[in-house]
């Protein structure tokens, strides 16, 4: 059996549309669909002012179909051209220039986290719950919880929790430093803050404790009761506790929220 001959589409050279069979332009001898195959429609070179020479002819009332033939590479074949979203880092960037710029920044970060592991810690202290506590000073902070929490329940009050943010341990440590009593000014506005201090010769710690609560619940009319409001404010929930002392001084921190 012979094979079947190969249909060859034409296209129109006018709209792009792939015609089967092709139509022929007696004039130009381009190929058109039926739509545009009038001379006007396709705007036929042969009607052009500029080309000389040439004086166009009325188009035959009989449409002509001829064969298809193959188109002549001379010829450019119509498309479509896709047009390239624009990045939106803008013109010009390529994955190679992201990859430049990615490599850099990772440069720079890692450089910035080396020197800060070499930066001394700042004088003011920082709100974050990474900071090497004790066993022993986790124990001084529960018990301050305990006691905040009796003079509430005599209150009828709910009971406040330990809250694990070091932001009042960091700070007490940072007065037993400086030996500067006053509150502080890093603290955010809507918390509270009691700041008691003693001064001796081998207290005990816990004995020390009992006695700064005390005084703050039942003794506090020189600071107009301020440190026993902040321990039976109804609205608190929690309080980040800080016990700092050596052989002479202690400092208690309360921050409440």
């Amino acid at each position: 059996m012979q094979p079947d001959s190969l249909t060859i589409m034409g296209i129109c050279y006018h709209c792009g549309k792939e015609i089967d069979p092709p139509l022929r332009c007696p004039h130009c001898n381009l190929t058109f669909c039926e739509e545009h195959l009038p001379q006007k429609t396709h705007k036929c070179i042969a009607l052009s002012n500029n080309i000389t020479g040439v004086n166009p002819q009325p188009l035959p009332k009989t449409i002509h179909y001829v064969e298809p033939e193959e188109e002549q590479r001379s010829t450019p074949r119509p498309r479509t051209v896709k047009t390239r979203k624009t990045s939106f880092l803008g013109k010009g960037i390529t994955r190679r220039k992201v990859v430049i710029v990615a490599l850099t920044l990772a440069i720079s970060l890692g450089s910035i986290f080396i020197l800060n592991q070499w930066q001394p810690e700042l004088d003011k202290p920082p709100v974050g719950p990474v900071f090497p506590i004790s066993k022993e000073t986790i124990k001084h902070q529960e018990y301050v919880v305990l006691l905040i929490n009796k003079e509430r329940v005599k209150e009828d009050l709910p009971e406040l929790t330990l809250d694990n943010n070091t932001i009042a341990q960091r700070y007490a440590e940072e007065l037993l430093r400086t030996g500067v009593l006053k509150n502080n000014p890093d603290l955010p506005a809507d918390m509270g803050e009691n700041i008691m201090y003693f001064e001796g010769e081998d207290f005990n710690v816990t004995t020390v404790l009992d006695a700064l609560l005390y005084d703050m619940v039942y003794d506090d009319a020189d600071y107009d009761w301020g440190n026993r409001d902040n321990i039976l404010y109804e609205e608190y929930t929690q309080v980040s506790v800080g016990v700092a002392y050596d052989e002479n001084d202690l400092y208690l921190v309360q921050d409440f929220s």
